[in-house]
């Protein structure tokens, strides 16, 4: 819990994905001595593939954050009488 209060969701997916791509490759070399050409192939493809996808996930979330940003702001909340309930620095009242 504390690790994610502490870093940005991005470096955690980060770390995510490397930790999935290491935990491959160490089964590759350790338990079934992987020594063709073919499995490295697939492992790099499975690796760029996987990167990929956490790009386009994540460029989604930023893309979703910054519209709800952009959505809230300039939006003000009128009291009964029609006028702002209260005034910010970067309102022209």
């Amino acid at each position: 819990m504390q690790t994610t209060k502490a870093t940005s969701a991005l470096t955690f997916t980060i770390a995510g994905t490397i930790k999935q791509v290491s935990m491959i490759v160490v089964g590759m070399i350790f338990v079934d001595h992987t020594t063709g050409l073919l499995p490295w192939v697939g492992t790099m493809l499975f690796t760029l593939s996987l990167i990929w996808y956490t790009k386009i996930n994540l460029d989604a979330r930023q893309k979703k954050a910054d519209d709800d940003k952009k959505a809230s702001v300039g939006v003000e909340d009128k009291g009964a009488g029609g006028a702002p309930t209260e005034t910010t620095p970067l309102s022209k009242s």
